[in-house]
């Protein structure tokens, strides 16, 4: 599977500092029955969801922001056609441990099981809207979760929707690393490969709190 699915809309919201609402809280105060239903997110919790608050801001500036109406079409059942899939990433107190090749295999088979939908036509399939995934209270690189993401998309022949969280130097890196993907004809393995070279040349000889050479760099030189 090449990558070079989906697009990068605009941003929509501030960033969580990692010490206020994150997206999950979010998601579940908005779509309360999504928060209710999901107990066992071990292999990734998918619910049809309704939404019945609107809020403004994010983390510290959260609030409730009045009744919304939802007017999404419902299916058979009379649930609203919306889904809300929860996966759970890695608690990280150092940065550098996220780049093991173990804990990256296991970010990208959490991502690729919440994303992926067997027996279903890619085409009948929306794309996934997701953003920085486990990059708030959890510690996780946005740019290292924006590739695995990516990379999950693609397995699953799925569209990805990246909401970068109001931070424009992550829309700009963001969109070069998918365009150099796309350009090279980059497959999924040739990029995990490339993350393990990351790894064995960069992490492994590292020897302060965050690497010289960025991630991104790394992939634009090597791949």
């Amino acid at each position: 599977m090449h990558m070079g699915w989906g697009s990068l809309p605009e941003t929509v919201a501030p960033h969580d500092d990692g010490h206020g609402r994150g997206a999950g809280s979010l998601l579940f105060d908005s779509f309360p029955l999504a928060g209710v239903m999901t107990v066992d997110i071990t292999a990734g919790e998918r619910r049809r969801t309704e939404q019945f608050s609107k809020y403004s801001g994010y983390s510290h500036t959260y609030r409730w922001d009045g009744n919304h109406y939802d007017h999404t079409q419902r299916d058979e059942w009379q649930r609203r056609v919306t889904e809300v899939v929860a996966i759970d990433a890695l608690h990280y107190r150092n940065f550098l441990q996220q780049f093991l090749p173990d804990n990256m295999t296991r970010e990208l088979n959490k991502a690729f099981c919440g994303f992926a939908r067997p027996g279903v036509e890619s085409e009948k399939l929306s794309a996934v809207a997701t953003g920085n995934w486990g990059c708030g209270a959890f510690g996780g690189d946005t740019r290292l979760k924006a590739v695995l993401q990516m990379m999950a998309a693609a397995e699953a022949e799925r569209d990805l929707m990246y909401f970068t969280f109001g931070d424009a130097d992550l829309v700009r890196d963001v969109h070069s690393i998918h365009t150099h993907f796309t350009d090279c004809h980059a497959s999924v393995g040739s990029v995990f490969n490339m993350l393990q070279q990351y790894y064995e040349r960069v992490i492994k000889e590292t020897s302060r709190a965050k690497p010289k050479e960025t991630l991104y760099s790394f992939l634009s030189e090597h791949l």
